[in-house]
């Protein structure tokens, strides 16, 4: 994010679910179509394929 765009082919997020308040889990965001990772951003559950495993993803909502 930021200027290090070029730098880092994907976005680190923490996201914290509304229905389990102080639990965070480590993700990265997808489908952003060039979308500014802000705070309190609504996202939606997109897993991704990195091989044999699943990785947690997040699209903002639209």
């Amino acid at each position: 994010p930021g200027d290090h765009k070029a730098e880092v082919p994907y976005t680190v997020i923490l996201f914290e679910p509304d229905d389990a308040p102080g639990v965070r889990i480590a993700g990265i965001l997808v489908d952003d179509d060039g979308v500014e990772p802000a705070c309190d951003m609504r996202l939606r559950f997109r897993p991704v394929e990195a091989g044999d495993h699943r990785i947690a993803g997040f699209a903002p909502v639209r």
